[in-house]
């Protein structure tokens, strides 16, 4: 049956190894989840502080956001951190992604095909190698000594892995591959399940041709963000509606927007959306809930059960800082 725990999560409920989680089972979620029984629960409203992302991209990191899509999974997310092949095969089981960046290298933009040429850890560190937040979405180094596999940019290599931590505590280590570190070798563990300790964590890209899907979608909307730097205050539904009209008559995104391929962004945030029945009250959650990226993309009458009562006043607006709006 499935869980919200994280992406693709499902527990057994059978006789056999009853109760135990399927990740616990196996090395990566099941391909078969993304295509019985369901128990849904009801939740108290979450109130912990999460890590949402840097207000202000970088320059780099807008091209890989653009272009790559990338997300962080860890081990809450049923990434296991055995080996590169089953690292791709987790990437592939959460829905439409990758290794970064294995289908990028498709892409037609030329311009980021050169820069990956000459940097292959760049959807993992794209602000290149210095300072105290190296790696993507300006994180700090994971704590101690730590490992995620890149996929090469033309496929020759398949065993790449990139320093996310520290080496003794040298910060100059940080998105080092680790041919680099150790004179061209190998990692002893990178044929095998060992070692999982040092390989806690994996970026994900976004396939190609969901990107495309994503873009035709798009193409003619000409959506745009916006938060409290441009005038939202994270108001009600209808002042969301009044927000975007008075865009130059804009208006509310609809859903496809959003979530064309039903993942995006990891805010912590609602968002309101176009209700074409004219109903109105509605929005998607475009963070993720309990730090997990299932929840994101579903509306919350549908995540809850019920509409929101904040969804009618300006009442926790902290929760509503973004908005897309429309032209069409």
């Amino acid at each position: 049956a499935p869980m919200i725990d994280g992406p693709n999560s499902w527990v057994q409920i059978g006789t056999r190894d009853t109760c135990m989680k399927y990740n616990d089972l196996n090395p990566h979620p099941p391909m078969w989840g993304l295509s019985g029984f369901i128990q849904c629960c009801d939740e108290e409203e979450d109130h912990a502080v999460v890590e949402i992302l840097p207000m202000t991209l970088t320059k780099p990191e807008e091209v890989v956001l653009d272009t790559l899509r990338p997300i962080w999974f860890e081990r809450k997310h049923g990434y296991q951190g055995t080996t590169h092949e089953e690292a791709e095969l987790f990437c592939q089981s959460v829905g439409q992604f990758n290794l970064c960046p294995e289908e990028a290298v498709r892409s037609s933009n030329v311009h980021l095909l050169s820069r990956l040429a000459h940097f292959m850890r760049f959807q993992y560190c794209p602000n290149g190698p210095g300072g105290s937040k190296q790696l993507y979405l300006q994180k700090e180094s994971f704590a101690g000594e730590q490992w995620a596999p890149v996929s090469n940019y033309d496929g020759t290599d398949t065993n790449k892995w990139i320093m996310v931590g520290m080496q003794n505590g040298d910060a100059g280590t940080t998105c080092k591959e680790y041919g680099q570190l150790y004179g061209g070798k190998s990692p002893p563990w990178s044929g095998h399940d060992g070692s999982p300790e040092l390989k806690k964590n994996v970026l994900c890209c976004l396939q190609q041709e969901a990107l495309k899907k994503e873009q035709d979608i798009k193409r003619g909307m000409n959506p745009i963000w916006l938060d409290d730097k441009h005038g939202w205050d994270g108001g009600s539904w209808n002042d969301a509606v009044e927000y975007c009209d008075g865009l130059d008559g804009k208006k509310l995104c609809p859903y496809a927007v959003y979530c064309p391929h039903d993942t995006d962004t990891s805010f912590k945030f609602r968002a309101p959306i176009n209700d074409p029945q004219g109903g109105g009250n509605l929005w998607v959650q475009i963070g993720q809930k309990h730090g997990n990226s299932a929840t994101t993309c579903i509306i919350h009458n549908e995540l809850e059960g019920k509409f929101p009562e904040w969804g009618l006043s300006d009442s926790e607006a902290d929760k509503k800082r973004h908005i897309q709006c429309c032209s069409f």
